[in-house]
């Protein structure tokens, strides 16, 4: 745990050895060994909830002595592979400077010793909708990078870290659940921090490349079917011929699976599995509506005996066989073969579960669904005779 010194007000590893407790600062290596600066500062809770009034400290500057002897404010673990440098003490330290709580806009939830109530955060975003994984992964990095909200010129630098869309959704929501949700939409313009990074260049290498083209989409396909056989190939194909995301495939095949065909959504007219009639798939920024199916694809799911997979599992099934896992491809390579035998893009987004922004789609796109629909099946239907 990371924390705000009260001897000398640099920030440095806390470290508590029974009862008591010091703060290490690293210096450097000298023969293979970290070498640190060591500062005693007692008690355990006395340092935590003291601010560090009561200790002694050797002469300092007095910024920094009003600085240290402020409420310490405990900084979460950096997770080094999302800064560019090997050592984050150093970095940090060098070129970002020395921080303190006095030194930070968003002085948080005080629980007590001045730390922000995580679990409480985390209360907060349940509540807001989000699912569960999405709402570790947000409490996750608003412990690691809180601590950008108290210097503007580390702040500046989130745009060049890698993951810094998720780093920054983790501050937006932190700084709501603070109350402080406008002083963090100003930070955001004074540091010139943008969303977005370099988007339209990764798109046109992506293209470019075709390192995920349909191609080698259907080479990674045709080698998935001469490794693995039985209901893991279904799974994979179902994927592939739906383009169903890969954590709503599996939900889809558990649910026909423990309910059966007849009992789930599926109209019988227009040969399509009705995703939205069930609320599970109706989520706050990713939804399905619906999957167009073949008479076999139908037929293997109302024979398929297997109850449950889960995809931990079939992961793991993958791996050992030597198989890259590129589910996610296959979404691509379903829009990608819909797209390239002439579905329009509108129709394509409904079938992914995306409702197109433009004007024209949601006011004026009014085509007949049976024949749209038998469009896109006679492409299903190609699909799926490239993969039987």
């Amino acid at each position: 745990m990371k924390a705000v010194c009260p001897v000398c007000g640099r920030m440095g590893f806390l470290e508590v050895r029974g009862n008591s407790s010091r703060v290490l600062h690293y210096v450097g290596f000298h023969e293979g060994k970290r070498i640190y600066e060591k500062h005693n500062v007692g008690n355990q809770s006395s340092f935590l909830h003291s601010g560090g009034r009561g200790f002694k400290s050797p002469p300092v500057h007095q910024e920094t002595r009003q600085q240290s002897q402020k409420q310490p404010f405990l900084f979460p673990s950096t997770d080094s592979h999302l800064l560019p440098h090997e050592n984050i003490e150093v970095y940090l330290h060098n070129n970002i400077g020395v921080y303190s709580h006095a030194d930070l806009m968003f002085n948080g939830v005080v629980d007590g010793g001045g730390l922000i109530g995580f679990d409480g955060f985390a209360d907060f975003l349940r509540g807001r909708g989000l699912r569960e994984r999405y709402v570790r992964d947000l409490v996750c990095y608003a412990r690691r990078f809180s601590w950008l909200l108290g210097d503007a010129e580390a702040f500046a630098r989130v745009g060049g870290l890698k993951g810094a869309r998720m780093i920054l959704s983790a501050l937006a929501n932190l700084s709501r659940y603070l109350g402080r949700y406008d002083d963090f939409r100003r930070m955001v313009v004074k540091c010139g921090v943008r969303w977005e990074n370099g988007d339209s260049l990764n798109s046109f290498m992506r293209f470019f490349i075709g390192c995920e083209s349909v191609a080698a989409t259907e080479k990674w396909l045709m080698d998935v079917r001469a490794k693995v056989d039985g209901d893991d190939w279904f799974v994979v194909r179902f994927m592939a011929l739906t383009g169903l995301r890969t954590r709503e495939a599996l939900y889809c095949l558990n649910k026909i699976a423990a309910v059966g065909v007849e009992n789930y959504p599926y109209n019988e007219e227009y040969g399509v599995l009705e995703h939205f009639r069930d609320g599970w798939f109706l989520r706050k920024s990713k939804k399905a509506f619906l999957s167009i199916i073949t008479p076999s694809l139908l037929e293997c799911l109302r024979s398929r005996k297997r109850k449950k997979v889960a995809y931990e599992g079939l992961r793991s099934r993958f791996r050992r066989l030597g198989l890259d896992v590129r589910f996610y491809d296959l979404r691509r390579y379903f829009a990608t073969a819909l797209r390239l035998r002439g579905v329009e893009v509108e129709v394509i987004d409904i079938c992914q579960g995306r409702c197109s922004r433009s004007i024209f789609a949601r006011s004026y796109f009014r085509p007949d669904v049976s024949l749209v629909f038998s469009k896109v099946r006679s492409v299903v239907v190609e699909l799926d005779k490239t993969l039987s």
